[in-house]
């Protein structure tokens, strides 16, 4: 019998035998007895006997509409493990499937998300479809832009875009693309960053060519030949979209600060409205 043979019958007979506790609602109680068994796996050096408990035990709870427990042991399994095999991920995406939605789910799996960032692709995707499910457009946003695959981005993109009317359409998609290129790390500029926001504009306003499409083509284009200049004039150009509103001008500045040497301390000492009409007059 090897190994994961084994400690899934011992995690089994543990589960069978705390299922009492789950029958009479002690969840407390049957939190600290799976703690207490993963402890002592722990401490026989057989973390992953530890992690499988911690897992099908979490899953319980939230069953039982008991998330902030099942949460709590799920979190246990982040703590003991730097690195996790696919099927361990999808076991935690599984229990997060399966929870109501709430500021502990989003919060959870973001700690899930920091710590093994090698499974970005397969948890943002299903967090994102997720909260546009629950109609948390905005809160999607944050996961879309972490996607690799710019074809399952748009495919999401156009789902959240169904929701909304056709001037809301390209006002919050312009959002978007400017926190795109804020969020995006330094290897991700060049053509490929060009390429990616010319076919989601594309995809998603294919017949349409608006100020705010223009804009945000030429703000890349700006970042992709690395040009200061071209960056001031598209300020300029497209004043009326960025005074629009608030956080247009916040991402257009952060876009300044991470790529053209626009200083933070100004930002913060001036306000972003007065900042960018003194570099851009």
């Amino acid at each position: 019998m090897n190994v994961e043979t084994q400690n899934s019958n011992k995690v089994q007979q543990i589960l069978l035998k705390q299922e009492q506790l789950i029958k009479e609602q002690k969840y407390y109680e049957y939190e600290q007895k799976i703690l207490t068994f993963g402890s002592r796996f722990i401490n026989q050096h057989n973390k992953d006997g530890a992690i499988t408990l911690y897992l099908q035990a979490s899953k319980v709870l939230v069953k039982n509409n008991q998330d902030n427990s099942g949460f709590n042991l799920a979190t246990e399994v982040i703590k003991i493990s730097d690195d996790l095999d696919s099927q361990s991920i999808a076991e935690i995406m599984s229990i997060y499937s399966i929870a109501q939605f709430s500021k502990l789910k989003v919060q959870f799996i973001n700690k899930v998300l920091k710590k093994y960032p090698k499974y970005t692709d397969q948890i943002c995707q299903q967090v994102g479809v997720d909260l546009i499910n629950h109609n948390k457009f905005h809160l999607a946003w944050r996961y879309l832009i972490q996607l690799s695959d710019v074809n399952t981005e748009i495919q999401m993109l156009v789902k959240w875009n169904q929701q909304l009317t056709e001037q809301e359409r390209q006002y919050n998609l312009i959002r978007y693309l400017l926190m795109q290129i804020v969020e995006q790390i330094i290897s991700k500029l060049g053509q490929g960053l060009y390429n990616e926001s010319v076919k989601i504009l594309n995809e998603l306003i294919p017949t349409t060519v608006t100020q705010e499409a223009l804009f945000i083509h030429l703000l890349v284009k700006s970042i992709r030949i690395q040009s200061r200049e071209a960056y001031d004039l598209v300020f300029n150009k497209f004043r009326v979209v960025v005074d629009a509103d608030p956080i247009f001008q916040a991402l257009y500045y952060k876009v300044g600060v991470k790529y053209f040497g626009l200083k933070e301390k100004e930002q913060q000492s001036q306000g972003i409205g007065g900042l960018l009409s003194q570099f851009f007059q």
